[in-house]
């Protein structure tokens, strides 16, 4: 994540499309940036970014609040909300048991080894349908065309793959979908290290464009008025501070770091990205000299950590970690 957090994106590139059309009342017509390429970008070219952008927020949201949410419901509606919804699959294999027994008595092999429907999660719901219906299809040779209520074994079949299908789109979604979107979005709009920022992106205009202001108008009201690229820091460049990282058993990332100066005593949370992964830990202390240690699980390290970042209370990075293989790990306890 950047320097820019995501609500206040759209609020900066607006404000630059706005001062943007002053300079051009000033300049007396269109004004065109240069950037690092030799690409001249208009006014409304810049627009254009700004709107595919804001498109990509819209996409995360529907994913978020809308797609996901869809697929969870349908599962939920399938399974049933209770045992006594007599449209869903909890209601029949609630069932299942009593009418084994009354088709097949209580000495029979088959009634001896009913699954038992356990801890009912979402994420073990196909498991379950599983065991049901291979037990259910075993009845059916010694009892044809025995029922659950108003089902047969397609009816249950049926309901195990549309769970199935729920699985796979809230999986899709959640582990493909939203991180290429994700991606995408940083892609374009730029708000990454120098080294990395794409040549055309918004934020590459954004600094092309307060470079033209100010060597075009110079002393002029213009300049003064030029909105910051990035809102509440003095500049592009944060502050670094040293850091180091050993990987642990379990696909535990054990990071450790020495606090930097305490003008950033203000960090709250120490941000932390290994491909799709994020992950967020409060900062307990700012010390100087007195090496932090954070333990991540879940992540399991490839080459290097991608980024590592302080930031404060308002998610705002204030400090990009830069990897120090020779901090040494702090001995004793953590």
């Amino acid at each position: 994540m950047g320097r820019i957090v995501e609500a206040q994106r759209i609020p900066t590139v607006d404000a630059f499309h706005g001062h943007w059309g002053e300079a051009e009342v000033v300049n007396g017509g269109p004004l065109s940036v240069e950037l690092s390429t030799g690409v001249m970008v208009t006014r409304a070219q810049f627009l254009v970014r700004r709107n595919d952008y804001h498109t990509r927020q819209g996409e995360l949201i529907d994913i978020d609040e809308t797609q996901i949410p869809e697929q969870i419901s349908q599962r939920t509606t399938t399974w049933g909300t209770g045992p006594n919804d007599e449209a869903g699959v909890w209601f029949h294999l609630g069932l299942y048991k009593g009418v084994v027994k009354l088709k097949l008595g209580t000495r029979h092999p088959l009634y001896r080894i009913v699954p038992n429907l356990g801890e009912m999660t979402p994420g073990v719901y196909a498991n379950i349908c599983h065991r049901f219906e291979s037990h259910w299809s075993r009845v059916l040779l010694v009892k044809p065309g025995m029922m659950v209520a108003d089902w047969l074994l397609a009816n249950l079949q049926a309901a195990h793959a549309s769970i199935e299908a729920n699985n796979l789109a809230v999986m899709t979604l959640d582990e493909a979908t939203r991180p290429q979107t994700r991606s995408e979005m940083e892609h374009d709009y730029g708000d990454v290290i120098e080294t990395e920022r794409e040549e055309d992106s918004i934020v590459a205009i954004m600094l092309a464009y307060d470079t033209t202001i100010r060597s075009k108008f110079p002393g002029q009201p213009i300049v003064e008025s030029l909105p910051r690229v990035f809102p509440g820091e003095g500049g592009p460049t944060l502050p670094t501070f040293r850091y180091n990282v050993i990987q642990q058993p379990g696909a535990v990332v054990k990071v450790f770091y020495d606090p930097p100066d305490p003008a950033l005593a203000n960090a709250a949370l120490l941000f932390l990205k290994e491909g799709v992964v994020e992950l967020t830990q409060p900062v307990t202390s700012t010390t100087p000299d007195a090496i932090q240690t954070h333990n991540f699980s879940g992540v399991t390290l490839v080459g290097e950590l991608d980024e590592l970042e302080l930031r404060d209370g308002d998610g705002a990075t204030i400090a990009r970690g830069v990897r120090d293989t020779s901090l040494p790990e702090p001995v004793g306890p953590t």
